[in-house]
């Protein structure tokens, strides 16, 4: 069984801290888990880069089989191995994601538009930036469960 792991950040400024959401699901869209964490990034690229890893980093304590989206299309395609025209910081922090690959049995990478990854979205803008603690969410958290209903009725949609 797979599961599918959506990643997020949100970023003001190269020297605020950025949010980093992440939201487990199985592979029927049902939720499993979900966090936030908290970052740097000299820009959004690169906060980006940072959340794919705390996400990986995240995942491999849990997983074996896992499909991990980003809605940014230049991090998919470099996190799958093809060109991108990511800086040079940003494809350091991708190198260092890739090898945290090497724990899964099978990872997946795959982009996803932007609609597909909001409830990681609103996650990584409540991540409690003030005290640079993670959290991890057994239940789904009240913030996320109306976004949480129209992506399992979306799902259904998709599968018919």
């Amino acid at each position: 069984m797979f599961f599918k792991l959506n990643v997020d950040i949100s970023f003001v400024s190269f020297d605020c801290p950025i949010g980093i959401g992440f939201l487990l699901r199985d592979s029927k869209g049902l939720f499993i888990a979900a966090g936030t964490s908290v970052g740097y990034g000299g820009s959004s690229e690169e906060g980006e880069c940072s959340g794919l890893l705390v996400g990986a980093q995240w995942a491999k304590q849990q997983l074996w089989k896992l499909i991990l989206e980003t809605d940014n299309k230049g991090e998919a395609y470099a996190l799958q191995g093809h060109p991108s025209n990511l800086s040079w910081m940003s494809y350091i922090t991708i190198h260092e994601t890739i090898s945290n690959f090497k724990f899964f049995d099978v990872i997946i990478v795959k982009h996803c538009n932007r609609s597909g990854n909001y409830a990681a979205h609103i996650l990584s803008k409540h991540a409690d930036k003030s005290n640079m603690v993670s959290t991890v969410y057994c239940v789904p958290p009240v913030l996320l469960r109306s976004q949480l209903a129209d992506d399992i009725l979306l799902c259904k949609l998709n599968s018919v």
